[in-house]
């Protein structure tokens, strides 16, 4: 959806991005991996300590290969204090957490995905809710609510839990903050048309691409794009 020729790239012809990038991948997977192994516990009735979720976190960062990196000390105390936020979070919540599996068709294709969080139950008043949270790992964004994933967030809780109070929100990791999300109607279609647009380009083979002047010079591939040296406003 961001660059057409970047997907091309990495995911048609297979080509690897830089070192620091991938383990700044690697890192972020590590985190979300020692999470959904928490959740997961949960789901089965086998709720998990703190120091019980540290221990998949060393595991997953033994093969994520992050032992010896140069960066390796910021990485894992940052990855201990994201993954201790997220269990002690679940311990004050009051409903239950789900994994479901959604599915939004669309006209090119159909998204299958798994949300990061969903916690469902009943308010002191008897009202049935349904609370969606994204993970997050990075800082506070005003621009947080534009990134079409919560429009399949809101558009499958819809199908899922007609009835029910939605809440959508984005919770960062790094500062225990959740941050509701609230779309329009209007807004909802553009995140999904954003998906069909996609679909649709890789259905065509069209991987343009797309010129940015903040994007293009972070690109793992901008020393051999056609299209590197030029400004957006080309």
């Amino acid at each position: 959806m961001e660059c057409p020729r970047q997907y091309y790239y990495e995911y048609v012809l297979e080509l690897g991005v830089d070192e620091e990038a991938a383990a700044y991948v690697r890192f972020h997977r590590s985190v979300y991996g020692a999470i959904a192994f928490v959740r997961g516990a949960e789901e089965a009735g086998q709720p998990l300590s703190v120091e019980e979720a540290f221990s998949k976190l060393t595991e997953l960062w033994q093969d994520a290969e992050m032992p010896g990196h140069i960066h390796e000390k910021i990485y894992r105390e940052q990855a201990e204090e994201m993954v201790r936020r997220a269990v002690e979070r679940r311990l004050r919540a009051g409903g239950s957490w789900l994994r479901p599996r959604w599915e939004v068709p669309l006209l090119y294709g159909r998204v299958r995905f798994v949300p990061d969080q969903v916690e469902a139950g009943r308010t002191e008043e008897g009202v049935e809710y349904v609370r969606l949270q994204r993970l997050r790992t990075g800082r506070v964004s005003s621009s947080e609510k534009d990134e079409p994933l919560y429009a399949l967030y809101n558009q499958a809780a819809e199908a899922a839990y007609p009835a029910a109070r939605r809440e959508v929100q984005a919770f960062y990791l790094s500062s225990d903050q959740a941050v509701d999300i609230v779309l329009n109607e209007k807004q909802i279609k553009s995140g999904l048309d954003k998906y069909d647009k996609a679909m649709l380009g890789i259905g065509a083979g069209d991987f343009h691409a797309a010129p940015n002047d903040r994007r293009c010079p972070r690109c793992a591939h901008y020393f051999i794009c056609p299209a590197g040296g030029e400004s957006a406003e080309d």
